[in-house]
């Protein structure tokens, strides 16, 4: 294993199984993450993971955030150590949207309601801080169902179901515009391009 040092990038690409049960249900066999050097070729590190799970790198790359459902676990990608564990969202009426990684750490947005108000927050992962993700901004936004994504470079949000998506701009706290479409089904929840300025469903 080529050790490198916390302040380096790595080039990597990661791989884990996709195994066909649940989000929140553990399974009796566990998977494994398993992490390559892109520029050699050869493993940098297998972690053993207990279900599919979506996989983001921050810390410079280093930490890896395994989100499964509503929780989440922290590795440090070239030890394999567990940084620490938790929970992303606290309720079912809570929504996460797309994580990104901003000057090298985690960000990602929620969509919930707070004192009666629909609200998105952006919160950033922290792994020595407890809590270990802490909300950085909020934004109180106009009310809407479905399935929930964010833009990072526009602060653009959508909402979508199968018959209506509505595109949000959340520091402006206002609806850019809502379509309709009574027969022919969307299916959520659609993406924003990289700036933000597009959005595909």
């Amino acid at each position: 294993m080529r050790l490198i040092p916390p302040d380096l990038p790595i080039s990597t690409l990661t791989s884990i199984p996709r195994i066909r049960q649940g989000w929140t249900q553990s399974i009796p066999t566990p998977g494994t993450l398993r992490i390559w050097d892109v520029q050699t070729g050869s493993v940098v590190n297998d972690i053993g993971i207990d279900n599919f799970c979506e996989v983001t790198f921050s810390g410079f790359q280093r930490t890896i955030v395994l989100v499964m459902g509503g929780n989440f676990r922290a590795y440090d990608g070239l030890t394999g150590t567990q940084l620490c564990e938790g929970e992303l969202l606290s309720s079912s009426s809570h929504k996460l949207g797309a994580s990104w990684v901003h000057d090298g750490s985690l960000r990602f947005p929620k969509s919930f309601m707070a004192d009666g108000q629909p609200t998105i927050g952006i919160y950033e992962f922290l792994p020595t801080s407890n809590p270990s993700f802490l909300m950085i901004e909020s934004f109180v936004v106009p009310l809407y169902d479905g399935k929930f994504s964010f833009s990072p470079a526009s602060y653009h949000a959508s909402f979508v179901t199968e018959t209506k998506i509505a595109i949000l701009d959340v520091r402006a706290s206002e609806t850019l515009f809502q379509t309709n479409t009574p027969t022919s089904p969307f299916i959520p929840p659609g993406r924003f391009s990289p700036d933000g300025c597009f959005f595909a469903c």
